[in-house]
């Protein structure tokens, strides 16, 4: 089996936090702008998606080939974007994931947060810029700024910046695995949180007509108490919210 180390950064006017990521996979303006991996103990590559476009600059043979696993932080995030965004559906069984083997231990879920625990040397810790760079680039600017999009081209050396802190994630991550405990995500446990993601995958069938119908309900209910509590005090509370005026 040959080890992938893959990470990704990207952008969406979507709100990630708000939606969740198969709503923010999906959303038309999501796209992956900076891919990079490393292959075993390899240096890792960088490549700005923005730049160039090739066929997956040679990283579409790795995520293809059943014989590689692949390692990522949060990999939920990183494989739903790859099947949404590149179309490029890999198992779930190929993938290993290092936050949550963190989480497994007790252990918290951030790299930088991470690298501080298990006393990773400077050098291989994650990169504190981040935080400002990912602000920068992986959202919508301010509502009140003339700029909609922060890119290469209007902040170039920034971006720069952008692309080799994502080139030290991949060595952070890489790093950690080699320190992370590994007893409560061995085979048996691995294989719980691969059906985790499959159950997530595939979500559960909702009947939106009943819904519907008690969001309806609820309104409907919410009027009559309003008008019943209105009619009690002859006009003197305007709703059974209105608690000073009770």
């Amino acid at each position: 089996m040959t080890t992938l180390w893959l990470d990704s950064e990207t952008y969406s006017e979507c709100d990630l936090k708000a939606h969740g990521t198969p709503r923010y996979a999906e959303h038309p303006s999501t796209e992956i702008t900076v891919a990079q991996w490393a292959v075993e103990g390899d240096a890792p590559t960088v490549w700005d998606c923005t730049q160039t476009y090739w066929k997956f600059s040679g990283i579409g043979d790795y995520l293809r080939d059943p014989s590689v696993v692949i390692y990522a932080h949060n990999a939920t995030f990183d494989r739903t974007l790859i099947r949404q965004c590149w179309g490029i559906d890999i198992p779930v069984e190929r993938w290993r994931c290092t936050m949550a083997q963190a989480l497994a231990h007790g252990l918290p879920g951030s790299l930088d947060k991470l690298g501080q625990v298990l006393g990773l040397p400077a050098d291989k810790q994650k990169d504190k810029r981040g935080r400002d760079l990912i602000l920068l680039f992986c959202k919508p600017r301010p509502k009140n700024s003339t700029l909609r999009r922060a890119t290469r081209a209007t902040h170039p050396a920034e971006w720069a910046e952008f692309l080799e802190y994502s080139r030290q994630d991949v060595i952070t991550m890489r790093a950690l695995h080699g320190k992370l405990p590994v007893w409560n995500m061995r085979d048996s446990e691995l294989a719980l949180w691969h059906l985790d993601q499959h159950i997530n995958d595939r979500g559960f069938a909702v009947d939106m007509g009943l819904v519907q119908a008690a969001i309806a309900a609820n309104e409907s209910e919410k009027a009559r108490l309003k008008g019943a509590v209105v009619d009690a005090t002859d006009n003197a509370v305007s709703g059974p919210s209105k608690r000073d005026e009770l």
